[in-house]
């Protein structure tokens, strides 16, 4: 089940059940969120996935079991397989996600990348210094989504936006910044689209 199809109430009862009678404040100090973050989760909302990740740890409890309430199975009962993500920029780095994350987004394995933001252009959803999941495994290019983009200088992150003629253009999210990319996107130039981003402290 997609935990989008989970019902909010169920899964912030989950939520609860895991905390065992301990605070918002603890449990946000651990993760290093906000406590009125903690309220929203206890609400129903889906935490960032890196955020998720922390939680279920510092909770102790399986992370397909916090978002959709199935029950782990037995060969993961005693921790999870992970998966080594290389970065798009530098294949020498990766970060670490679990098998039961990952396949949440029903995408193969090795189209998986990730990027590290280095500006403020998508900010203040995307911000500086925060990490995106991104696969590249997909077969059109929707508007509005959030790609990864190979251009002469490197790789950026922007949101695409399709033109009437089939055209793309590439904006940023954050009103104060000046878009510093041309005024048209190559289809060869899109590398991988997003699939997540962590929250920076």
């Amino acid at each position: 089940m997609d935990e989008m199809d989970t019902p909010p109430e169920a899964r912030a009862d989950r939520l609860r059940r895991a905390m065992r009678g301990r605070t918002q404040a603890w449990l946000a100090e651990q993760i290093g969120v906000a406590t009125s973050s903690i309220n929203g989760y206890l609400k129903g909302k889906v935490p960032q996935a890196d955020v998720c990740l922390r939680m279920c740890d510092a909770l102790a409890v399986d992370i397909r079991w916090y978002l959709d309430g199935e029950a782990p199975p037995e060969e993961t009962a005693q921790g999870e397989r992970v998966i080594q993500v290389p970065f798009v920029d530098d294949g020498t780095k990766a970060l670490t996600f679990t098998t039961g994350l990952l396949d949440m987004f029903a995408v193969p394995y090795e189209s998986l990348c990730c990027i590290s933001v280095q500006g403020t252009m998508m900010a203040p959803g995307i911000p500086k210094g925060a990490e995106v999941l991104a696969t590249r495994s997909f077969a059109n290019i929707e508007d509005g989504k959030v790609y990864i983009l190979q251009l002469r200088n490197g790789y950026v992150l922007r949101r695409l936006r399709v033109r009437g003629d089939g055209s793309l253009v590439a904006v940023c999210d954050n009103p104060a910044v000046q878009n510093d990319l041309p005024d048209e996107i190559l289809y060869e130039d899109v590398t991988a689209v997003a699939l997540w981003s962590s929250q920076v402290p």
